[in-house]
């Protein structure tokens, strides 16, 4: 679903102006003063002030705008912005660099992290509380369902108690973060009381589910992303076929006739809650016209040292790009089969299709098989046993004796079941001759924290840079489907442990080269091959 774009954005307001913090002025660059240019501000100095944390990486020419569990990313010279609910919105100028400072879009900082009154003046910052988030909670006419409150205490204790049965991360949870579920689930279920709409309802569902920062895949199936997911869902390009059938069980859950009228009506309601947001930061609402953009590849390729070093950076492994990545990335193969070092770059890689990395890099650059060992621990709870049938996995109790194994966790299991990775050689022999290096970083989730476990447990390539952010080990999140409201709520049935029987979600993976602080993953590979 492409995002709306917003026209021309307003001169800088009093947050972000010129006299905002007095001695310390923030001055905004406007560039030309045309009207199609975007009001620019720098992007270290605008965080800092506003209490943001900032990653930068001089590599990849890539900063990360950290506030507790909101984050948001800007790259050089592209117009493509993550923000804090992992979706990408296409602004109208991408970041630049000048005088050696970073400069993003206004709208960078209004989107993600402010709130407006009517009058569009900003009123106060909500880190928790995006802007479009919690005007859609407060719409008074923000129906499309009309549920009691009957049926959204229904709904939302429907949801814990499946957690509350299935979820394998409760402890994970509360040590990572310091997070007991239960104690948000009453917290939240005195909010709902006295919830009046629907999109209230909502907006705390969203909330509580945040509380888990991802943990275990925990997280919402929001407006923005309910046709994406049953889209993806019904997509079989390059899924095994011993798959299809778990994806197709996915599908017409994600697509069912209940969500799929809930989703549609809620849509409805959404969109012109964005399209209001958007049009606060419009100069001239009825201005469509947008300057050139730059393209987006998942793939990027370059030569660093002629002969000698090639780098492959690769964005997710979302599997729609399939097709078009490996035929770009053969294609380079085929051109670098002889250079010394094949730098690949996932330190911003968050996940998509395993398949995709068996497939498209490791296949094609081995000669013999690859595999490794390790466990999914399960609840038996009835919709793990819906999807997964974890009654027929082991009894937990023949769970081998790992030295690194949480013992709390594992009184919580019910069932266990070895995972054989295994990755055949695509031709029996390498398209790639030299030495595979692998960056990572806190970012890696997901199946990208899969590769990298992968790597490490089968010598496939070095990794370097720092610990992994975790979650490779499993399978497909399972949605919960409340019975009123529709609304989908997905997670991990299964607790990852790698062979060595440290929790997946907790402790990812450990490179075999860690980057000092603050060096990037890049710098350090560069220095081991020219170190050689």
């Amino acid at each position: 679903m492409d995002m709306k774009k917003t026209a021309v954005i307003i001169a800088i307001t009093a947050a972000l102006s010129c006299t905002a913090f007095a001695n310390d002025k923030l001055c905004a660059v406007n560039n030309t003063g045309d009207k199609n240019s975007a009001v620019m501000v720098p992007l270290r100095e605008t965080a800092e002030k506003l209490g943001y944390d900032v990653k930068w990486d001089s590599e990849k020419r890539t900063a990360e705008v950290i506030d507790g569990s909101i984050k948001a990313w800007a790259c050089a010279d592209v117009n493509k912005f993550i923000g804090a609910s992992g979706y990408e919105s296409e602004l109208k100028s991408g970041a630049k660099i000048e005088n050696e400072k970073m400069y993003v879009p206004e709208e960078f900082f209004l989107l993600y992290f402010f709130t407006k009154d009517d009058s569009g003046k900003i009123v106060n910052y909500e880190p928790d509380n995006p802007k479009v988030r919690s005007e859609f909670a407060a719409l008074q006419n923000g129906n499309w369902i009309g549920l009691t409150n009957e049926q959204m205490l229904e709904d939302f204790d429907y949801l814990y108690k499946t957690l509350d049965e299935n979820y394998p991360y409760f402890g994970t949870l509360k040590r990572m973060y310091g997070v007991d579920l239960k104690e948000e689930y009453e917290k939240s279920r005195a909010l709902i009381s006295q919830c009046k709409t629907d999109a209230e309802f909502y907006y705390i569902i969203e909330k509580f589910v945040d509380t888990a920062n991802m943990v275990g895949h925990l997280s919402t199936i929001t407006p923005m992303e309910y046709d994406w997911f049953v889209e993806g869902y019904n997509d079989m390009e390059g899924i095994p076929e011993e798959e299809i059938g778990k994806m197709k069980q996915l599908a017409d859950t994600y697509g069912n006739k209940l969500s799929q009228e809930s989703y549609d009506n809620m849509q409805d309601i959404f969109w012109p809650v964005y399209d209001k947001v958007q049009s606060w930061y419009s100069a001239e609402e009825n201005d469509t016209e947008m300057t050139e953009e730059k393209t987006y590849s998942n793939v990027e390729t370059k030569i660093i040292e002629e002969g000698k070093t090639a780098y492959i950076n690769i964005n997710s492994f979302d599997m729609s790009c399939y097709e078009e990545d490996k035929e770009k990335l053969f294609a380079f193969y085929n051109e670098i089969k002889d250079y010394e070092n094949v730098i690949f770059d996932f330190t911003m890689n968050g996940g998509g299709g395993m398949a995709y990395f068996d497939d498209l890099i490791v296949a094609p650059n081995i000669d013999k098989t690859l595999s490794t060992e390790a466990y999914g621990l399960a609840k038996a709870g009835s919709l793990n046993e819906k999807f997964y049938n974890v009654s027929e996995w082991d009894d937990i109790s023949t769970m081998p004796e790992l030295p690194k194994m949480n013992k709390e966790d594992l009184k919580c299991m019910d069932s266990v079941s070895p995972i054989q990775y295994t990755v055949e050689s695509l031709n029996n022999e390498k398209m790639l001759n030299g030495k595979i290096w692998i960056l990572v970083s806190e970012n890696v989730f997901s199946s990208s924290e899969y590769a990298a476990m992968f790597t490490k447990a089968t010598g496939f390539a070095t990794l370097v840079g720092t610990r992994t952010g975790g979650d490779g080990i499993g399978v497909d999140p399972i949605p919960v489907v409340m019975p009123n409201s529709g609304l989908i709520v997905r997670y991990s049935p299964v607790y990852g442990v790698s062979y060595d029987g440290s929790g997946s979600q907790e402790f990812g993976t450990e490179p075999d080269i860690i980057s000092p602080d603050g060096e990037a993953a890049l710098t350090t590979c560069l220095k081991c091959i020219n170190n050689k």
